[in-house]
């Protein structure tokens, strides 16, 4: 059954019935716990609201890269004493800028300015008219040792990036272990279901014995203390009845928690229709070991935490290198009394300027720098080893579930076995008591082994569902095999640099 995994709480629209048949039984298939849980379970809405907020995180990295507008306006007047009646004794300013800068991909800083202002000053002798003074310029700075490259300046970005990707196979493996969770829970609940019938039949049994001693005794057949041994196994099993029903309504529980049932929800009982008919496996090991290093979050989750750190560990060895700046600007400026004039001037192109410069700069040990490389190094390998042991822990952890299944088979062989035997074996306790070969103790005692029996082979093909469930955990395919199409809970229109293809462009390629 396919159907898609949306990551809001949704109202359970299938189960939730209203309060007036609250005490009425609530039909749940395992398709239908499956898709339940992962609109309702409140670890999943939890790890979701993760993803979107590292996906607001990743679109916000973006802002380095964003244009910078600055604007200046303001006035002044200053007014002082002079010796000298030629020297101004007061000055006003106005002042009007205005401005734009950006930082590229590269590590260039662009920036173009206008900045206007007028300036008027006055003296006891004279007066000074006032100027207008106004130029338009560009400048920009591009690092071409320390802070240079494409991958240097987006450093920021791709870690988020990457941590976005992070966060999406945390997610999905949060979906994997709750359809894993709710499929151990569903198998319980199914056990505890039968496993009550069990006990009732067991119960039932004992009760016809102690109607069959009870006749016995009233023909002269039996002495009257004989049915003493029934009614002490009628309590027995009726304390047996008690705990099967206990254990039951854990089980629903567990459910309702993985479901996130609303509370009124909770006191209808659950009715389940999973058949325990099975089919034998035929695993392949090495092709399963390999599928699930396709499929594990874990190891998507430790690629990206390495991509992470062979960032941090490239931008460590970059801060090594010595700084070398070219700095080019160019400039066009006016000044007249008459703003307009001195407008003309700019557009004119009547007093050009420019400037070229290259600055230099080292630490004598530089060694902080040296010591982050080594730190950044390290950092790296460590992450190396760490893919490599979830690897390993991937791979025994599918041997050891490909095992668990053949031990569930061969569980589900004996326990049949040995309910078969204990059935044959009540059969004949009857027919030696009937014929007086036999006493209630030897047929309440085969009677236990009989339920013991039944017990052991619900909980054997239980298991074995519960085994191939987490095989598939292991391998990764679990949702796939539960017809769960994952969505993302947003999309994030994170766009790529045309310029990280330039490959001259790229510490990285130049690190090699």
């Amino acid at each position: 059954m396919k159907f898609r995994t949306y990551l809001a709480g949704l109202a359970l629209a299938t189960l939730v019935a209203p309060a007036a048949i609250a005490q009425e039984t609530l039909p749940l298939s395992l398709d239908q716990a499956v898709k339940t849980a992962l609109e309702n379970n409140l670890g999943v809405q939890i790890q979701s609201y993760d993803y979107r907020i590292l996906g607001e995180t990743a679109r916000g990295s973006y802002g380095l890269l964003d244009w910078n507008t600055t604007a200046t306006l303001s006035k002044s007047k200053t007014e002082q004493a002079t010796s000298d009646v030629t020297q101004s004794s007061d000055s006003e300013s106005d002042v009007l800028n205005l401005g734009a800068n950006h930082l590229f991909s590269t590590g260039a800083f662009f920036g173009v300015q206008w900045n206007n202002s007028k300036n008027t000053e006055n003296s006891a002798a004279f007066e000074i008219p006032s100027f207008y003074q106004t130029s338009v310029g560009v400048q920009l700075t591009q690092p071409l040792l320390r802070d240079f490259g494409v991958d240097v300046t987006r450093r920021g970005i791709n870690i988020a990036r990457n941590n976005l990707g992070i966060s999406r196979e945390a997610f999905r493996n949060v979906l994997l272990e709750t359809v894993n969770s709710v499929e151990i829970a569903y198998y319980d609940l199914v056990f505890a279901q039968r496993d009550l019938d069990v006990q009732k039949q067991s119960l039932d049994l004992a009760r016809e014995q102690e109607r069959i001693t009870q006749i016995r005794i009233d023909v002269g057949a039996d002495a009257p203390l004989d049915i003493l041994e029934p009614q002490v196994s009628i309590a027995q099993r009726e304390q047996d009845v008690l705990l099967a029903e206990a254990a039951l309504r854990s089980a629903e529980d567990t459910v309702r928690r993985l479901l996130n049932l609303p509370l009124e929800e909770w006191d209808r009982p659950i009715t389940t229709d999973a058949s325990l008919e099975f089919q034998q496996m035929n695993i392949d090991v090495p092709a399963s070991v390999e599928k699930a290093f396709e499929n594990r979050p874990e190891l998507k989750q430790a690629k990206l935490q390495q991509e992470n750190q062979k960032i941090q560990q490239l931008f460590a060895r970059n801060q090594v290198l010595p700084t070398l700046d070219l700095t080019g600007s160019y400039r066009y400026s006016g000044l007249d009394q008459n703003y307009s004039d001195a407008l003309d001037q700019v557009t004119g192109s009547d007093f050009p300027g420019w400037q070229v410069q290259l600055q230099f700069g080292m630490p004598i040990s530089n060694t902080q720098a040296r010591a982050d490389a080594r730190r950044a190094e390290l950092e790296f390998e460590q992450t190396v080893t760490n893919e490599a042991q979830t690897r390993q822990a991937i791979m025994v952890e599918v041997r050891q579930a490909a095992r668990n299944i053949e031990t569930s088979l061969k569980g589900i062989a004996a326990t049949r076995a040995a309910r078969d035997a204990a059935e044959k074996n009540l059969d004949a306790q009857r027919k030696r008591f009937d014929n007086g070969m036999s006493t209630n103790f030897d047929v309440l005692r085969v009677q236990n082994d009989l339920a013991g029996a039944r017990s052991a082979e619900l909980r054997a093909l239980t298991s074995y569902q519960k085994s191939v469930a987490a095989f598939h955990r292991a391998v990764g395919d679990l949702l796939e095999l539960r017809g769960i199409e994952l969505q993302d809970p947003a999309q994030f229109d994170l766009p790529a640099s045309r310029l990280e293809k330039v490959e001259w462009l790229n510490y990285g390629d130049q690190a090699k």
